[in-house]
């Protein structure tokens, strides 16, 4: 079910115009869907950045015009209760909803390479700007290959998933268990 609705958003993305190197916004709740969304960006082709819903107005957008994204995926009702945010920047929101009635759940035919942009995370921002953090798919496949050998993660363990989406940790949180066939239960 995870992989149908990350294609669902992916096969959408790739019909807009996401592929290699564009970073994609996300303002989302934490919810399964979530994932869906990472997933659908980085099988588009993509990398995302993230704001969490209830940061600033001039937090969000500074992080999103310094990335450079051409779009913002979030729902229907944080677009409504940020619309004034959302009609200052320079770039299209997508509805998570409207991305999930893609007919096509099959998984894109994207070729991924190993310098390909994954993500693009922010600092806090506590010495002034936050600063954006890009690393590439290698990155991420080296340090999710490390954490399974250190950890010997099993189908049979259950991984909490407990840290902000706003940071790298989640994306361990996230990559890790689901590479092993482990089950991701998210702490709300």
């Amino acid at each position: 079910q995870l992989n149908e609705r990350a294609n669902r958003i992916a096969n959408s993305l790739i019909e807009k115009g996401v592929g290699c190197e564009k970073i994609v916004g996300v303002v989302l709740e934490r919810c399964c869907d979530f994932y869906a969304v990472r997933q659908g960006i980085l099988k588009a082709g993509g990398a995302f950045a993230v704001a969490a819903p209830d940061y600033p107005d001039d937090r969000v957008q500074f992080i999103f015009e310094d990335a450079g994204v051409p779009f913002i995926i979030t729902t229907k009702e944080i677009a409504k209760d940020r619309q004034e945010l959302f009609s200052r920047l320079s770039c299209t929101v997508l509805l998570l909803e409207e991305l999930l009635e893609n007919p096509n759940a099959g998984n894109p035919d994207t070729r991924i390479k190993e310098h390909d942009l994954c993500y693009c995370i922010y600092t806090s921002g506590s010495t002034g700007k936050p600063k954006g953090v890009m690393l590439e798919q290698r990155n991420l496949l080296n340090l999710i290959e490390y954490i399974l050998m250190t950890r010997k993660l099993t189908p049979d363990d259950i991984v909490a998933e407990f840290a902000s989406f706003c940071f790298d940790a989640s994306v361990i949180d996230l990559f890790a268990p689901l590479t092993a066939g482990a089950v991701l239960y998210i702490c709300l």
